[in-house]
């Protein structure tokens, strides 16, 4: 399985308030019980915190797994997952801009770390896709042969594909 990214949707009723009144780290609160897999966890590597409304705010490195609790743990129904961070560079171009999987019904979505992280020509094979970045964009192609593109705000795109045709003949 590749990385993923977790994305968080806070809230004030899940966060929020922790870090803006409360006053609380920010990697705490972004660190600390998302209700996922052990096995899932152990792919995460980066968290993005998604205000919704305002966009990614928050863009984290995962160090670590800090703590796994099982269920039962303070009456958890569902295993929790608390991870140390650390200020992810890689992703801060995302600050502001909309969360890359749009609205979702739960606070937290996934996606493929490698379709998020910009860089400078490189190109890797990553669990059974392929992944490249050109000046700043990046393009990754998943194992179902879905392309995902990633690229700083502003910048143009133009997509071709094979279904389209060449321009038709003029005849009299």
């Amino acid at each position: 399985m590749m990385t993923e990214t977790l994305i968080a949707k806070i809230t004030k009723a899940n966060g929020l308030n922790r870090i803006e009144v409360d006053h609380e780290s920010v990697e705490d609160v972004l660190g600390g019980g998302w209700a996922i897999n052990e096995d899932r966890a152990t792919h995460v590597s980066h968290i993005l915190g998604d205000i919704p409304g305002e966009g990614i705010r928050y863009a984290y490195r995962v160090k670590n797994i800090r703590q796994i609790a099982p269920p039962g743990t303070w009456g958890n129904k569902r295993t929790r997952v608390f991870f140390d961070l650390e200020p992810a560079p890689e992703l801060a171009h995302l600050i502001g801009q909309p969360s890359p999987v749009g609205k979702t019904h739960g606070p937290v979505s996934y996606v493929p770390t490698a379709t998020l992280v910009i860089g400078t020509n490189t190109v890797d094979e990553d669990a059974g896709g392929s992944h490249a970045v050109v000046r700043g964009i990046s393009v990754f192609v998943d194992d179902d042969g879905i392309v995902h593109i990633t690229m700083p705000a502003g910048t143009e795109i133009r997509i071709k594909t094979g279904a389209e045709t060449a321009p038709r003949p003029v005849t009299d």
